[in-house]
């Protein structure tokens, strides 16, 4: 778990019990909390700027770019989770996804901060680390 511990290190089986739930309450809010802020809540994106192009594109293109946003924040299989993080989608959307402007980027930044905050003012609950 941490590269500075010894090989030989072992972890109990009820602290590794503990670091486990929390470390899948982390992910399950991660990605419940992803897609609430990328998609909105009846599902869709809707930008509030009249020269976004996802008020004009529905359909597939925009679902695919959605998505790939989505593992770029999500995917903790083989990144781990970035919820804790602070995430800049930047680079992300400049140029791979003409679908969405800048007010969406932001919007997503705005939301990933906001769950963030409260990922982190849940941590010692879920790793039981209150006295």
């Amino acid at each position: 778990m941490d590269r500075c511990l010894l090989a030989s290190a072992r972890l109990s089986p009820r602290i590794l019990q503990v670091v486990v739930k929390g470390l899948l309450t982390l992910c399950e809010m991660e990605l419940r909390e992803t897609h609430r802020w990328i998609f909105g809540s009846n599902g869709s994106h809707s930008c509030s700027r009249s020269d976004c192009p996802s008020r004009d594109t529905t359909g597939p293109r925009v679902s695919k770019a959605q998505q790939k946003v989505v593992d770029r924040i999500a995917d903790s299989i083989r990144s781990g989770t970035k919820l804790l993080q602070v995430l800049s989608l930047r680079e992300v959307y400049v140029g791979d996804y003409p679908e969405f402007c800048g007010n969406c980027v932001e919007g997503w930044e705005t939301g990933h901060a906001g769950v963030r905050k409260s990922a982190w003012a849940m941590l010692p609950d879920a790793f039981k680390l209150n006295g």
